[in-house]
């Protein structure tokens, strides 16, 4: 019975480990693509984050230091590729400040850079207090001016 139990866990913990590795197998493949469209591209140094969008498409942006010690984003969807450099771009806690300091009972979830509408924006998701609970929205920003765009809100939750 005994034995029967170890062998039953064993098999459990055996395919479940297969399957969260082969999960991890596709996506560092997906960031392997993603780093190599880029490479084609321009002449990289060093990468130093992979950020994933998942919006009307799915879309990778690299972050890294190109062969001219330039920090660049990269943004691969498919095969399509575009490369920005972001020397003069602010870092993204400069759009959580703007949206905080529009309220003070906001409180920031992530900032993420992203695609809408065929449009490269940074997304700001974000909670704030309500009398009813916490309202949940996405506010975008224009990548290339930091222009707010639009803000959507989601379901109050209590």
């Amino acid at each position: 019975m005994i034995i029967t139990v170890i062998l039953l866990v064993l098999l459990i913990t055996t395919y479940l480990m297969n399957g969260v590795s082969s999960s991890l197998d596709a996506r560092t493949s997906e960031e392997a693509i993603a780093i190599s469209l880029i490479r084609e591209k321009i002449s990289i140094n060093k990468i130093l984050k992979l950020d994933h969008f998942h919006g009307e498409k799915k879309w990778w942006i690299v972050w890294g230091i190109d062969g001219n010690d330039r920090p660049f984003a990269g943004w691969v969807e498919g095969q399509n590729v575009s490369i920005d450099d972001t020397t003069s771009k602010p870092p993204p806690s400069y759009f959580s400040d703007f949206v905080v300091n529009q309220n003070s009972l906001r409180k920031i979830i992530r900032v993420t850079p992203g695609v809408v509408h065929d449009i490269k924006v940074w997304e700001v998701f974000y909670k704030e207090l309500t009398s009813k609970g916490y309202a949940y929205h996405y506010a975008y920003f224009k990548w290339k001016n930091s222009e707010p765009i639009e803000t959507y809100q989601l379901a109050v939750s209590k």
